[in-house]
């Protein structure tokens, strides 16, 4: 994924006068996102019983530039276990106990330290 963008700042000096742009608060960035992944699974049943088991191995490469302030990367490896075990009972009703680990990644503006300014009426 690539996000490229701009931000744009302006001010009036005075009320009814034309926008100035404040160079200070503006920028350029781009920001891109790399994630490739593999997936392992194994799954078996034994009577009553299945037992399933899987590892997710994710590569996460962040990079991101803010012209004129500088830029920034992330490279992160990480392994997601799953597990899952399961009995059937009696009335087509069945019991089941999952665990997974979960990631909640950075977004663009979590990673660049910027400024973010807004209108001063609102």
């Amino acid at each position: 994924m690539v996000t490229p963008g701009t931000a744009e700042y302006s001010g009036q000096p005075v009320a009814g006068a034309a926008f100035v742009r404040q160079q200070a608060g503006s920028y350029r960035y781009q920001y891109q996102q790399v994630l490739p992944q593999a997936y392992s699974s194994y799954q078996q049943q034994s009577g009553s019983w299945e037992y399933q088991a899987g590892l997710r191995a994710e590569y996460t490469g962040q990079q991101a530039q803010v012209l004129p302030t500088g830029s920034t990367s992330q490279r992160i490896f990480n392994l997601f276990p799953s597990a899952t075990v399961a009995r059937t009972l009696p009335h087509d009703q069945r019991l089941q106990l999952s665990y997974a680990r979960r990631l909640n990644r950075p977004t663009f503006l979590q990673i660049v330290a910027l400024s973010i300014y807004s209108d001063a009426r609102n």
